[in-house]
């Protein structure tokens, strides 16, 4: 048991941030351990949040807002790797001046921008704020991107579309299932898929 913790003893005892895990992600070394790294992030970010202010000892939240938005990416990064030539990038980053704008997901085919979403843990069934939608018509901009789409959970996969006067870009509000089988909601992110290949979304 020693041999395993002696490396150990020199380690610091410090607060672990958001760069440091950023580092032992990009890190090739730990490419196995990627998926213990998220558990180790949700745990972190978990138990971070339980500490604000009036959270009482002991607690643990979720950020249901994230983890809604990695069930996507990973749900439609299985079903296009099927698929030749299709790639899904998550929280991709195009610089702005002295900003960066980082839109949830860029799906590509061949390289070329096929769609952007963005993940909304919201209520569905109200219209979607001015703020995300601008949002949403800036990340069309700087990727070239002629389709975006603003995707909620819900109870049934659904879907509606509207243009954007003045420009050649289709905005959608898609609503995929999260509450049922794995299957059922499965079923859902096939559906989104399908469009996203067919080019209608």
């Amino acid at each position: 048991m020693w041999e395993v913790i002696a490396p150990l003893v020199d380690v610091p005892v410090t607060e672990i941030t958001d760069a440091d895990f950023t580092i032992a992600e990009t890190e090739p070394r730990v490419v196995h351990y990627h998926a213990l790294l998220k558990v180790c992030r949700l745990l972190h970010d978990g138990f971070a949040a339980a500490r604000l202010p009036g959270a009482r000892a002991g607690a643990f939240l979720v950020d249901l807002s994230r983890a809604f938005e990695h069930y996507l990416a990973r749900g439609l990064d299985e079903e296009l790797a099927q698929q030749t030539g299709w790639s899904v990038e998550v929280h991709p980053t195009f610089p702005v001046g002295p900003s960066v704008l980082q839109p949830d997901i860029l799906v590509r085919h061949h390289g070329w921008p096929r769609i952007v979403l963005d993940a909304k843990w919201k209520n569905p069934h109200t219209a979607p704020d001015a703020a995300d939608l601008h949002q949403m018509l800036a990340y069309a901009t700087v990727t070239g991107a002629k389709s975006v789409g603003l995707v909620y959970p819900g109870r049934r996969f659904a879907r509606r579309e509207f243009s954007v006067p003045g420009t050649a870009i289709r905005a959608s509000i898609f609503v995929i299932r999260v509450i049922g089988t794995t299957d059922e909601c499965g079923r859902s992110i096939r559906r989104l898929t399908s469009l996203i290949r067919g080019g209608h979304a």
